[in-house]
């Protein structure tokens, strides 16, 4: 992972983040970039990181496929994150 710059400011560091996080937010569904659903995935993590911390909710049930891929993604960003850091 890289490391940020010291010169880089708190305020141009939140500008670059919001700049990417509409993109991707509004990105077309006819554009020749499309991610995949694995993408989209490390995508959400990096944006639940970032925008609420580490996992907190309790892990959602076996039949909610969706909020359960959801939740399982930011958990293992982070053990990911941590285990080859």
């Amino acid at each position: 992972m890289s490391t940020i710059p010291s010169h880089y400011s708190e305020r141009y560091i939140s500008q670059r983040y919001h700049k990417a996080l509409q993109t991707v937010q509004n990105l077309p569904s006819s554009s020749a970039f499309q991610p995949t659903k694995d993408q989209k995935l490390e995508l959400y993590s990096l944006y639940k990181q970032v925008s609420h911390g580490n996992v907190d909710t309790p892990r959602p049930g076996i039949f909610d496929v969706v909020g359960r891929a959801k939740w399982q993604s930011p958990a293992l960003s982070l053990a990911k994150k941590i285990k080859y850091d």
